[in-house]
């Protein structure tokens, strides 16, 4: 049979139970079975029997009972006439007093002659003043609305009760205008005629349910669907229309509920069960199901109705609850295990341990206890008497019994901790004895005692003792040293202080000869055709070498001022593929004088929002590195790429490299690797400190990664800050040797 319904597989039983008393579980439950007793059996009843209309007072009692409510009542009121009672339960729940207050509350209330709405308030039933909850529907313009109220608490009427309300007064008012129109129509109406409209009046008020509601034929395919049901499944009309049961049901659920049905059908029962629907999205909904069978013209089952209600919130708040109850036992069982171990602890403690509960009696006493005062009893039998009966026999051991009783029971009396209590045994052992009560949330629970044989613990206190002294003497030592390599740190900061002012001072000082130096340099060599050739030359060896010191400087200040944070960017939209040619470029006469090649290569990404003068000297010190460091016929590679985030740009080279254990200093100030010293290459390390520097005044970061004798590869890593810029082109070139 599959998922199909056949007439055929149905007990007759189950055709009654539409019209059978049974009391829903769920508000969904409820609509649906009101939706087949007063629109489905009236749909199918022939003039003048009116099936909906004699049904009312059992939904009525099933929807008190469903809130927990005394009593329910439906009526309606025509313009300038007094309410008619349509049904009540119990029957004798509405009269005239009761439905004055009903009409006058929901006139008071803004409630339409002919809208649909709520109203809420305070009524006198049985003589007893309660709370009322009333939802009207009106059926036409022109006509007055069919209310529905319930009587009892406030908080009963949450927000599943007053949409459940309304669904009711929808469900009546539409069974009244079909009763209407059937008066009406009487022996003009065909059947047939009277049977479309109550299809249609059905389908309107489905629509408006509050509920999922979905219907089907014999064979499962699917007749009709309200907008709640797809909304819950992620179907659209057409869709559920073309499908059959259990579509929209979750895939894990749905072969259950089929062979459920089958057996509920079979059994005369309606189905009313907890499943997960197939929503769109991926998202989890649980809903209650409810399925009652739809009787045709002859009585026989025609098909099948479903109901489904949200309750995704009720199954999360079920889960908490699970994994409460669950942290709740494994909290049990830890305690459990807590106490068990405690109580391991306690018999196996060697000072003497006594417990006693808030009532004076004892809970826990161990084997040394008991050794101690020479008791030969278990300790066991002691649990669960008189810590007052243990007093009184231990008492006889002590020099001084009246003493003991004396100091004991005082600190028992002032409940506070006393540590170290001493007494003389008669037989000339010392006992130390400490009381301490036992607090939880600032409540008395009992007292713990503890004994220990002095007598013994003297060589071990003397030499705790020389312990303690000792410890102190090595406390003393190391506070000194403390104090010394804070002085030695100060003095070290001080001394870092003093140097860095010192360069600044001097950087400044040197700029301005330097400068003056390179300047008449120039201008002498301007009128070289006057200067012999040694001349010249020599004036190149002047100016190469104070343009040298004149950039050594700047890097010395630039590091002093990115130190005390007086160093501004001057960021603008930049070009990362083009910056990084012209870098290239820029190096490439240098990288030719050594015979090296530089290979450069850029894919396209945004633009990046930066200092180009500060990045173009983090790429021209990564290139000059690796021009000195390369052997004649090198190779460097120059790279960007961005991934998503961040630029990143590589500058490797196939040089002598940097020893392992030598990585972690590259980026320190005046640090040169011990290979370029024994090379005699010159430098003064402070390139790749001015790269980091800078770098990380993006943002950024660099790292390098290098093996002696197989080259090194330096990554510039930029956060990429893009605009609305058009994305820049690829860049790739070689510069030859």
């Amino acid at each position: 049979m599959g998922a199909s319904l056949r007439a055929s597989r149905i007990s007759p039983a189950i055709s009654r139970s539409a019209t059978a008393g049974h009391a829903p579980a769920s508000p969904a439950g409820l609509v649906g079975l009101a939706v087949s007793r007063m629109l489905r059996d009236g749909a199918v009843t022939g003039p003048g029997q009116d099936a909906g209309a004699s049904a009312l007072p059992a939904v009525l009692g099933e929807l008190a009972d469903l809130f927990g409510c005394p009593a329910a009542v439906a009526f309606r009121q025509d313009a300038g006439e007094d309410p008619v009672v349509l049904a009540a339960h119990p029957g004798d729940a509405a009269d005239q007093a009761l439905l004055a207050q009903l009409s006058t509350m929901a006139t008071d209330q803004g409630g339409p002659p002919g809208g649909d709405g709520y109203a809420e308030g305070a009524v006198t039933f049985g003589g007893r003043p309660a709370s009322a909850r009333l939802a009207y529907a009106g059926q036409d313009a022109g006509r007055s609305p069919t209310s529905v109220a319930l009587l009892g608490e406030p908080a009963r009427f949450g927000l599943e009760c007053q949409a459940t309300l309304l669904a009711i007064a929808t469900i009546v008012a539409a069974q009244a205008r079909h009763a209407s129109v059937t008066a009406r129509a009487g022996r003009r109406a065909r059947p047939r005629e009277a049977r479309r409209e109550s299809e249609n009046r059905f389908r309107a008020l489905a629509q408006l349910a509050p509920v999922g509601i979905v219907m089907a034929d014999t064979g499962g395919m699917y007749t009709f669907a309200n907008v709640r049901w797809c909304e819950l499944t992620g179907m659209t009309t057409a869709q559920a229309l073309r499908a059959r049961w259990p579509a929209g049901i979750h895939p894990d659920d749905a072969g259950r509920l089929v062979r459920d049905w089958e057996q509920a059908a079979a059994a005369g029962r309606e189905l009313s069960t907890d499943c997960r629907l197939r929503s769109a999205g991926g998202r989890q909904v649980w809903a209650r199901l409810s399925l009652t069978p739809v009787p045709g013209a002859d009585g026989r089952p025609s098909g099948f109705l479903a109901a489904v209600t949200d309750v995704s919130d009720r199954k999360r708040a079920e889960q908490d609850k699970e994994r409460l109850l669950r942290a709740e036992r494994a909290a049990r069982r830890s305690l459990a295990d807590q106490t068990g171990r405690l109580n391991s602890l306690i018999a196996a403690a060697i000072p003497g341990v006594l417990v006693s509960d808030e009532n004076g009696l004892i809970t826990q006493i161990n084997k040394s206890f008991c050794d101690l005062f020479g008791i030969g009893e278990r300790s066991e039998k002691f649990v669960g008497t008189p810590v007052a009966e243990m007093v009184r026999r231990i008492r006889e051991v002590f020099a001084d019994p009246g003493e003991f009783a004396r100091r004991t029971g005082r600190a028992f009396t002032a409940r506070r901790p006393v540590d170290g209590e001493q007494f003389a045994c008669a037989d000339g052992r010392t006992f130390e004895f400490d009381y301490w009560p036992v607090f939880v949330h600032a409540a008395y629970r009992g007292d713990l005692w503890l004994v220990w044989d002095m007598s013994e613990r003297t060589a071990l206190a003397e030499q705790r003792e020389r312990m303690l002294e000792a410890e102190a003497a090595a406390r003393e030592a190391a506070e000194q040293a403390r104090a010394r390599l804070a002085e030695q740190n100060a003095r070290l900061r001080d001394l870092d202080e003093a140097k860095t002012q010192f360069i600044s001072t001097m950087s400044h000082e040197l700029r301005t000869p330097l400068t003056s130096i390179i300047s008449f340099t120039e201008l002498i060599m301007d009128g070289e055709q006057q200067l012999t050739g040694e001349t010249v030359s020599s004036l190149s060896v002047i100016q190469r070498n104070a343009e040298r010191l004149l950039g050594l400087i700047g890097d010395l200040l630039l590091l002093s001022r990115i130190e005390h944070g007086t160093v501004l960017l001057d960021r603008s939209v930049i070009d990362i593929p083009g910056l990084v040619a012209d870098a290239a470029r820029a190096g490439s006469a240098n990288a030719a004088e050594h015979g090296i090649t530089v290979d450069v290569s850029a894919a396209a990404g945004p633009p990046l929002f930066a200092d180009p003068l500060r990045l173009r000297q983090v790429l021209c010190n990564l290139l000059s590195n690796a021009i000195k460091f390369t052997g004649r016929g090198g190779t460097i590679r120059v790279s960007a790429g961005y991934d998503g985030e961040q630029w990143q740009i590589d500058v490797a080279d196939n040089g002598m490299g940097v020893p392992a254990d030598e990585l972690g200093s590259l980026f320190d100030r005046f640090f040169r690797a011990s290979n370029a010293r024994i090379a005699g290459l010159p430098g003064v390390g402070l390139g790749l400190a001015v790269v980091k520097a800078v770098t990380e005044l993006h943002g950024g970061s660099v790292r390098a990664r290098s093996l002696a004798g197989q080259g090194s590869m330096f990554s510039v890593c930029l956060p990429a800050h893009p605009h609305e810029q058009p994305v820049p082109a690829p860049v790739t070139s070689q510069v030859p040797s």
